[in-house]
Order: structure tokens, then sequence, then C-alpha cells
């Protein structure tokens, strides 16, 4: 078949409630936070922002939005 698979475990049972939800698109995140593919690209490469790759297929799952979102990045804090 010649693909790639990333295997993801199963969750345990205290982490069933905080499930990863619908993967998104770079593009559709970048649509919802009103700023560039590219902007979201540079985010997953400095690993601020979480991500699955799948093959060459890059998603951000709702989690690893939510996770970004209350981390409260800004550039220039320390």
């Amino acid at each position: 078949m010649g693909g790639r698979f990333i295997y993801i475990p199963e969750p345990q049972s205290e982490e069933r409630g905080q499930q990863a939800g619908k993967l998104h698109k770079v593009e559709e995140v970048a649509e919802l936070w009103g700023v560039s593919p590219r902007t979201i690209r540079r985010e997953i490469q400095a690993g601020r922002l979480g991500c699955v790759k799948v093959g060459r297929c890059v998603r951000v799952s709702d989690a690893q939005i939510a996770a970004y979102v209350e981390g409260g990045y800004r550039e220039g804090q320390e």
C-alpha cells in the first residue's frame, strides 16, 4: 500500500472526555482566526501550535486550538 499512518492510541478512561474533536485544515484555522495560513504554519513550525500529520497532510484538532488559545501566547512575552 505504501501509505504512512500515525498510530493514535485509544484514550484512557479519564481522558475520554478530552478527545481531540474535529480535525481542521491549516486554511480553516487561518480563516477562523483571521490570519494567513502561513502564520498558522509558522506557529506549528515553532512548536507553539500542535498538529497531527498524516503523510503530507497537516491537521489541527479542536483540543490543540483550545490549548493554544488557553496558553495565551503573545509574541515578545517571556
